[in-house]
């Protein structure tokens, strides 16, 4: 109170729920900077204990917050690699997000999202239209495993060596998610043969969407190899573009080719 002006009290009416409210009083900039007080030394007290992270949807004077149900089998592929896709999600709207796994028993959990309204609402939407892309996904491989088609073995699936899994999946999977939305096509990794050093790219769909979605994955594969080939493995490799820079193995080699005939001619003129 002496440090912020504003009025401080505690109401524990709801502490047999796991919290207490605390309510402050004063004027505007009082209360914002008791609330940016009190929400410090939570957090501070709540790494000491081991427990933090828990503040972070804390709604702030003014701001919005919302809740959205995610079934627990996706919550993984909501999170992404360490958490990338709701860090994306977040710089994306500029709302916090949490994913409140208490009830992960009863087959959901929680995502939980504070800032501005717009902010809000826009992030919201982005975490429901994920989750509904994924469950379409899976709903395309359900039905295209359960009834076979008859097709050629091995027609709707790329092995892909072990060391270039995490390339061709992108950041998040963000390179298959690229791929399925440009072909129509559901991707998903089966790793099972990891130990023999490679995994397999599994593709679902139409016909077309499966044999366009597989040209993707090749190319891009054919790229990276021919890239490491070229340099021993030891160059980065600029990632790939939906419209821009060489994507497939014929351009890779014909610019093997004029380095070489370049090599060539000043060899030559040198003699």
């Amino acid at each position: 109170e002496s440090r912020s002006g504003a009025h401080v009290s505690i109401d524990q009416s709801t502490k047999e729920q796991g919290f207490s409210r605390v309510l402050l009083a004063g004027t505007e900039e009082a209360v914002q900077s008791a609330t940016e007080v009190i929400s410090t030394e939570l957090t501070r007290v709540m790494e000491r204990d081991g427990v933090a992270g828990q503040t972070d949807t804390l709604a702030l004077p003014g701001e919005a917050t919302a809740e959205t149900l995610i079934p627990q089998k996706y919550v993984g592929w909501l999170k992404g690699s360490s958490g990338s896709q709701i860090r994306d999600m977040e710089s994306r709207t500029g709302a916090r997000v949490r994913i409140d796994q208490s009830t992960r028993e009863a087959g959901y959990s929680v995502a939980q999202i504070t800032g501005t309204h717009e902010a809000v609402q826009q992030c919201r939407a982005y975490v429901e239209a994920e989750v509904q892309r994924v469950q379409e996904r899976d709903k395309v491989v359900m039905e295209h495993t359960a009834t076979p088609k008859m097709a050629p073995p091995g027609f709707n699936e790329v092995q892909i060596p072990q060391r270039y899994v995490g390339w061709i999946k992108g950041s998040g999977g963000a390179h298959i998610k690229d791929i399925e939305s440009r072909t129509g096509a559901a991707i998903t990794m089966d790793q099972s043969t990891q130990e023999f050093g490679f995994c397999r790219a599994m593709v679902y769909g139409p016909d077309e969407a499966v044999i366009a979605a597989k040209q993707l994955i090749q190319n891009e594969l054919a790229r990276v190899m021919d890239r490491d080939r070229v340099s021993g493995g030891g160059q980065t490799i600029p990632p790939p573009g939906r419209n821009g820079g060489p994507n497939n193995a014929t351009k890779d080699a014909l610019s093997i080719v004029a380095t070489l005939l370049a090599a060539v001619g000043q060899a030559a003129g040198s003699g």
